[in-house]
Parts: structure tokens; sequence; C-alpha cells
């Protein structure tokens, strides 16, 4: 999150735009508040809407998008298309995305996992049982909330019948979290985001990238035909992600078969209690509890994706205190020598 920019406008629509949280390929994201309501306000950069055709097209798929609801998506709330610049307001989330939180506390604990892993299902069977494929699940799109993981930031999300909004042939995601067929630009549904949700998880359980640091192209050449490094997982982290990471689309399960099993349930609705019960009581890496996340700190504001509850510039409290620590200790040392030094001189004058 950063102040707003002098190029930034002050309003959109309705709403009084607060903050900046970031930018990327579709435009800017800002925290925005119309009365005592909160969004992610993104403002669509004029290159997606260049012409009535492509206006029309993506007005379409952001009225598709409109219908994707459940408890673990961030919902598209308000929106308008006709209006210059165009803009999509979503449901603002607090919490910390879980590429933050996996950089500061590593591999998530089996049954935390279990809980996310759910959770990022049954996400995506709401956005396949709308239609829509997201075509972006990556870590940093996923966020820790107080009341279960929320998928959110559908700026590249595709109605299933739509018509394509990018040019054929060009692969679209996150290089490093696509599915096989992303990468060899075949035709995505589903499934594809399936396999991007095994990525993930996969990168959740160890807290390793789950297809290598190399070159973009040697990271996606390994999603194209590598197995994945299941070793040291539990039995069922092993069972779930091997078939989530199916390289054919077609021998993959659907998102809500997968979060059935998980949760050793018949239905979404008992799946989802399973979730919303369990998450109430997982600890973050430092003994945090999701569901009470920490106040900001004064003069902060309360945010989403940005903010990291408990957490300053990447470190967490306990972090400062023993730095600060160390700090003053060898500031003490310092002094000493330095006195010491300085009663030797004055000796010896």
């Amino acid at each position: 999150m950063e102040p707003l920019r002098p190029a930034d406008p002050r309003t959109v629509g309705p709403w009084q735009l607060l903050n900046r949280i970031g930018s990327g390929g579709m435009g800017v994201v800002f925290m925005a508040q119309r009365g005592t309501q909160l969004a992610a306000l993104k403002v669509v950069r004029d290159s997606y809407l260049d012409d009535a055709n492509a206006r029309a097209r993506f007005k379409r798929e952001v009225n598709t998008l409109r219908r994707v609801t459940g408890p673990f998506v961030a919902a598209i709330i308000d929106a308008d298309m006709d209006a210059n610049p165009a803009w999509i307001a979503s449901e603002f989330v607090e919490g910390p995305d879980l590429k933050a939180h996996v950089d500061v506390h590593g591999a998530m604990q089996p049954a935390q996992w279990e809980l996310l892993a759910a959770g990022l299902l049954l996400a995506l069977a709401a956005v396949h049982a709308a239609g829509v494929v997201h075509r972006d699940i990556k870590p940093a799109n996923v966020l820790l909330a107080k009341d279960g993981p929320k998928l959110i930031d559908f700026g590249i999300a595709q109605a299933g019948d739509a018509t394509v909004l990018t040019t054929t042939g060009l692969a679209v995601g996150s290089p490093a979290w696509m599915a096989p067929e992303q990468v060899e630009a075949e035709v995505v549904g589903p499934a594809a985001d399936v396999f991007c949700a095994g990525s993930v998880l996969l990168f959740a359980a160890t807290g390793q990238a789950p297809w290598g640091t190399g070159s973009i192209v040697e990271v996606m050449g390994q999603i194209a035909v590598a197995q994945p490094d299941l070793r040291g997982l539990s039995e069922r982290q092993q069972r779930l992600l091997s078939g989530l990471l199916e390289k054919a689309p077609a021998r993959r399960p659907s998102a809500a078969q997968a979060a059935q099993l998980l949760t050793d349930t018949t239905s979404g609705a008992g799946a989802t209690q399973v979730v919303a019960t369990g998450w109430a009581g997982v600890k973050l890496g430092d003994g945090r509890n999701f569901s009470k996340p920490e106040s900001p700190p004064p003069g902060v504001k309360g945010s989403g994706r940005p903010y990291m509850s408990g957490y300053f510039l990447g470190w967490t409290v306990k972090s400062w205190l023993i730095n600060g620590l160390l700090v003053l200790s060898y500031a003490a040392l310092f002094v000493m020598f330095f006195f010491s030094d300085v009663k030797l001189w004055w000796q010896t004058i």
C-alpha cells in the first residue's frame, strides 16, 4: 500500500480513493470507500477498451464475473465499464496473501494446509459454477482472511463461453503458476485452474517454488513435462496433489470433487462448514489466530492485500525486538571500547 500519486484520481464513480494498492497489466488497484463500505477498486487501462467491440466484450465478461459468489471468493460488488475511466470494485479483504505468509513463516502445517486447500478448491468450484475460468491462480491471489481463504483478482478471468479477449496463441497467466495447457497456448478450461491450484498448494505445503527457480523458459518447461516432487508430504497431501497436478486435463478432478474428498463430505455446503469451523482455530506461524487479526499500527489504515497484520517491513514484532536488542548490545560494546581507548590515551599524555 502506498499513498495516492499526484496523477491518481481522488474519486472514481461514487468511490473515494484512499490509497494505491498496486498495479498490473490490466490496470491500477486502489483502496476505495463509499460510505462505510470498503472495496479494492481497479481502474482499467484504456488499451483494454480501445474500441467499441472490445469494450462490449469486456462488459459482457464483467457481468458474468458478477455472478461469482461464495464464502471464499472476493466478489465483484460494483462496476462501470461505460465510465471514463472504466472501473471494477471488488470485496475488500483484510489479511496477508499466501505468498507473504509462506515467505515469512515457511510451509504450513498439514492441518492448516488442508483447510487452505479445501477453501481454495471451494472458491474455484464457485468460479467454475458461474461459467468462469480464473486463469491466474497464484499465491499472491489467495488472501488469508479472518473467515477463511479468499480468492481474489479476476483480472484476466474469462467467461467459459466468451470470445477470447487476447490474441490467439498468446499464453495468459503468471508463467511460474501456469498449467501445461497454458504453457502450450492450448484451449484453457476449468481444469487449468485446478492444476494451478495444485501448484499453489504444493508451494504452501513445502515453502518452495513447485517448478524450480530457473528462467521463465526453464520453469515453463518443468510445468509441461516434469513430475512434482511430493516427497516428505503426508499421504493425504500426496494423494490430493498427485490428482490436481496431472498433466492431462481430463485426468484431473473437478475443484468441487477435490474439496469434498478432502473434507470427507458429500456436498459443497458440508465442505464449506468444515472449512469455516476449522479456520476459526487455525494459527499463523507466529501463534496468531486467523480469526483474530491484530489491529493495524497507529496511523495505518486497515487494509487487505498489502497489509500483513502484525508485520512491519516484512518483519514480525518478535523479529524487531530481537534485532533491536542486538543493536543495543553492539552499541553498548562500542561505547565501552571507545571510553577504554580514551582512558588509555589520556594516561599516556
